[in-house]
This record gives structure tokens, C-alpha cells and sequence, in this order.
């Protein structure tokens, strides 16, 4: 793949070593959700660092996402589509379509907050 979009760091480190090709782009937002052989103390958390390296060897550009004002934890999936956005990851892809896609997926609020948040221009840790 040339392009990798992970929700979590664990995540993201599986998809670069099973699908991102060397010179790809990584997308992910820098939290840990622990999959259950972390809890169970079998692995260890797989910190921002590993990550960093392994773009490093890789000639992968990284691109962490993470924001720290979300009111909802679900908010992260919007916050992932903000960035590809705003950096123009997917060419033909404009705002509309994103748009078009929330608006099939929420209503009320829950819509309204989402538009909100991946219209503002607030480019903190994105």
C-alpha cells in the first residue's frame, strides 16, 4: 500500500509491517487502545518511538495525529479524515465527499460537532 491509515499505534505498527510499502505514508493517531496480549502482560505497548524508527529505516513519511481537546473519544476517526484532507493524501477527494460521508453516518449533534471539528482550521498536533 502507499498509503496506511491506523487508529492506534499497535495498529499502525502491524499495518506498516504487513502492508505499507517502503516510501509510503502513515497516517495514525497517536493513542494505544491495549489489545488484549498487552493487558495479558504477553507483549509490550508499542510506544510513538517504535513507530518513528521504523519510518526512519523505511523512508516512510510519518504523519501522527493527536488531539487532546476531542470531546469524544470517537471524534478520532474524524480527526484522521481532517489530515488526510487538509495534506491532500487522496487526490480527487475533496471536502464535499467527506462531508456527504458524515452526513450519511450522524445526524443531529453528533453531525454538527463532527462538520465542526474537521472544518475548523485549528491544525494543533495534525
Amino acid at each position: 500500500a502507499d498509503l496506511l491509515v491506523a487508529l492506534e499505534r499497535h495498529e499502525a505498527l502491524r499495518g506498516m509491517n504487513t502492508a505499507l510499502k517502503a516510501g509510503g505514508t502513515l497516517v495514525y493517531y497517536n493513542t494505544v487502545w491495549q489489545p488484549l496480549d498487552v493487558r495479558l502482560g504477553v507483549s509490550d505497548e508499542i510506544g510513538e518511538e517504535v513507530i518513528q524508527q521504523e519510518c526512519r529505516n523505511r523512508k516512510i513519511t510519518e504523519i501522527k495525529v493527536f488531539h487532546d481537546h476531542l470531546s469524544d473519544a470517537r471524534m478520532q476517526n474524524i480527526a484522521l479524515l481532517r489530515a488526510i484532507h487538509q495534506k491532500g493524501l487522496i487526490p480527487g477527494l475533496t471536502e464535499a465527499h467527506y462531508k456527504a460521508s458524515m452526513e450519511d453516518l450522524m445526524e443531529g449533534e453528533m453531525l454538527k460537532k463532527n462538520l465542526d471539528f474537521f472544518q475548523s482550521r485549528t491544525n494543533k498536533n495534525a
